[in-house]
């Protein structure tokens, strides 16, 4: 699975790749979330249920005890963006990484995905034969997109769609395409399998990686989500359960690990879509400086879930003009 953005202070190929499939799909950086509700830690068990290591950085298969450098926390900002450009809008297929051709794509100048597209807010496009998209947006800020499914011959060839936040401009015209994905049908029913548990249909598949200031993958830290209503989404017990996933550092699926590894990878499955636009959010908790400290939010995002899709939402730190995220 592969989904990339260059450009960004905190962009990275997001290397997912399914041992099944020799998959690989790149995914794009996010920080960032829109309430501000009252911050409470997430149950600290210290001993079972809570990471007991500090956030930190290593390579992969070889952890380092250099701590993540969370500095910026809580006063990052949003991407100002500048003078307008045009760039291109890159879509590969999720798990081969071939050029996805003749697909609609919506494109979100304001990184907002709506169930309509009307200018200016959206501009509906379809890739070429090269699976090349023009589009146009201010220079280094962000946008969303959303690829719309397509019937095909085959379950590799059936597109289901995909949808992914924050994405980065580049910064100028003429630069490196950014990089996006489409999902097929035999990859969404592929990803689950890997990562050990079964896909309830009509549910949703949310895939992201954690980043610190200094956009260096993050290890040590767990994801939550939570429903429009604030109710936590656990982890299940059934095959059909909600279940989140960590990965083994060197970006393949772990059944066990507790918590994120040197890739800073996470995924989550079986998640039901809320009704309307209603987004659900997605908080990031680590441990700073010490294992014994107290756990705190690092980053959290807020975004869209479509059914028997993959949604892109990686996790950079919070920023003070984005809105802080807890129970």
């Amino acid at each position: 699975m592969t989904l990339t953005t260059k450009h960004h202070p905190n962009p990275a190929r997001l290397v997912l790749e399914l041992a099944l499939a020799s998959a690989v799909a790149s995914l794009a950086l996010a920080v960032g979330c829109d309430d501000k509700p009252e911050m409470v830690p997430p149950p600290d068990a210290g001993v079972d249920e809570f990471p007991i290591v500090p956030a930190s950085l290593g390579r992969a298969g070889s952890p380092s005890d250099q701590l993540a450098d969370y500095s910026c926390l809580g006063t990052r900002t949003r991407p100002p963006g500048g003078a307008s450009i045009d760039y291109t809008l890159h879509l590969q297929d999720f798990q081969s990484s071939m050029p996805s051709k003749e697909l609609t794509v919506r494109i979100f100048p304001d990184n907002v995905i709506r169930d309509t597209c009307t200018a200016p807010e959206c501009v509906e496009a379809m890739s070429d034969l090269s699976g090349d998209v023009p589009a146009m947006g201010a220079s280094s800020s962000w946008f969303a997109y959303q690829v719309l499914p397509k019937m095909g011959d085959t379950t590799l060839t059936t597109v289901v769609g995909s949808a992914a936040y924050n994405e980065l401009v580049p910064d100028a015209a003429g630069g490196e395409p950014v990089v996006g994905s489409s999902v097929s049908e035999q990859t969404l029913e592929l990803i689950p399998i890997v990562l050990g548990f079964r896909r309830a249909p009509g549910t949703a598949i949310l895939a992201g990686r954690v980043r610190d200031c200094m956009a260096t993958p993050v290890r040590g830290v767990t994801a939550r989500a939570f429903a429009p209503d604030g109710t936590e989404i656990a982890e299940g017990e059934g095959a059909t359960d909600p279940h989140y996933r960590y990965f083994d550092g060197r970006s393949f699926p772990s059944a066990d690990a507790p918590y994120t590894q040197e890739d800073g990878l996470f995924a989550a499955a079986n998640f039901a879509i809320p009704s309307g636009e209603m987004p659900i959010r997605v908080e990031i908790w680590g441990r700073l400086e010490t294992a014994s400290a107290e756990p705190v939010l690092l980053a959290c995002e807020q975004a869209r879930l479509f059914a028997d899709t993959v949604t892109i939402l990686n996790m950079g730190p919070s920023r003070s003009d984005g809105p802080t995220c807890s129970m």
